[in-house]
């Protein structure tokens, strides 16, 4: 889905914007959410997102995965120490839960969703069906607006 997303973003240049929000529906969702939010890089932390989603069957249903992300974390880069030092003081909760706040606001009940225009898409998408209702919809509304 991510490399679907990517792909879109270059498509429309500039013409459409993706916006993603943490939802996390369980516990361990929510603390890979907080590992990958504790690499402060944005280049390493878009490793450290990608190494979470590829190996999320190895941590999701372990009772202890910290030592997974930790390995990840190692992988992409990112400061070990300062990695650490955020995960134990919980800094990125308040910003994930007020994240998950405003999906629950919007309806939003499984991962991923997708709001385009004013459409809610819900479950991945092919990247052929995401286009059609960017052309449909959201395009046709921005080519109106500037008649």
């Amino acid at each position: 889905m991510q490399d679907a997303l990517i792909k879109i973003e270059k498509k429309y240049n500039g013409r459409v914007v993706v916006k993603k929000f943490a939802f996390p529906l369980s516990e361990a969702t929510f603390g890979a959410t907080e590992a990958v939010l504790c690499v402060k890089s944005s280049g390493k932390r878009k490793i450290m997102s990608g190494l979470i989603y590829k190996n999320q069957g190895k941590w999701k249903n372990n009772r202890y995965p910290e030592s997974l992300w930790k390995s990840y974390a190692k992988k992409s880069g990112a400061d070990l120490t300062r990695w650490e030092k955020c995960i134990k003081q919980k800094d990125s909760s308040k910003r994930i839960k007020k994240s998950r706040d405003l999906g629950l606001g919007l309806g939003v009940r499984v991962t991923p969703t997708f709001f385009i225009g004013e459409i809610k898409m819900e479950g991945s998408r092919s990247i052929g069906q995401l286009k059609r209702v960017i052309e449909r919809n959201v395009l046709k509304l921005n080519e109106r607006a500037r008649k």
